[in-house]
């Protein structure tokens, strides 16, 4: 069976700054200028370093509402609260609204804790704590569709599209869908299952399949139990 995907879319401070304005074809590559560091050298920067996690702070032009003209900053912190902290701490005036924090190792126990507590929103996929806008930190799903006539068993194809959550990521799908592909099959978490997926999955009348991490809507092969 082949598939076809297709994207719809397009407290101590180091590293680079990196800025893009724009996700479409526009877009503008900038850079912002790094404050002077205390440099740290050999062994030292090291040991430094070695009880400190990376994370990346995003921040956006005014009027864009985080999704569009972005910049971000990596730090290093301790944890998710301190992270969020230097984020802040190190905003550029230029770069007014405050988008995420996003922890580049991977999801650490406590981050989630520490987001809800600044008022954030959580999205585990992309180990973000999200704060303004849908597209720094839009969890991916995948829609399944199928040529007619196979009952989403064979004919298959996907694309991939980025939602919120996974009632906005059903109803994304269905307007999204192929006008060659008319049988709806499924809608796939891909980058790891919420805990209200299984609700809003049921809420419209799929099936959760939580081995797959998976709403299924038609077949029995796209989202196996």
């Amino acid at each position: 069976m082949q598939r076809v995907a297709v994207s719809l879319l397009c407290p101590l401070l180091f590293l680079s700054m990196a800025c893009n304005v724009g996700d479409a074809a526009d877009d503008v590559e900038d850079t912002m200028s790094r404050p002077a560091a205390a440099p740290v050298e050999g062994d030292a920067q090291v040991h430094a370093q070695a009880d400190l996690m990376r994370y990346s702070c995003g921040y956006a032009l005014a009027g864009y509402a985080c999704n569009n003209g972005r910049s971000h900053v990596d730090i290093y912190a301790a944890n998710m609260e301190a992270a969020i902290a230097a984020c802040h701490a190190a905003q550029p005036p230029t770069y007014p609204d405050f988008c995420y924090v996003i922890d580049t190792g991977g999801v650490w126990w406590s981050d989630e804790a520490y987001c809800q507590a600044a008022s954030g929103s959580w999205r585990p996929a992309n180990a973000c704590c999200n704060f303004m806008g849908n597209v720094s930190c839009a969890v991916q799903y995948r829609c399944g569709y199928a040529l007619a006539g196979y009952g989403c068993n064979n004919g298959r194809g996907s694309i991939l599209i980025s939602a919120p959550d996974m009632t906005t990521a059903i109803s994304t799908c269905r307007a999204s869908q192929p006008a060659s592909l008319p049988d709806f099959c499924y809608v796939n978490h891909a980058g790891g299952v919420a805990p209200t997926d299984p609700t809003q999955c049921a809420a419209v009348g799929g099936s959760w399949r939580p081995n797959s991490e998976c709403c299924n809507f038609r077949g029995s092969l796209s989202c196996p139990n």
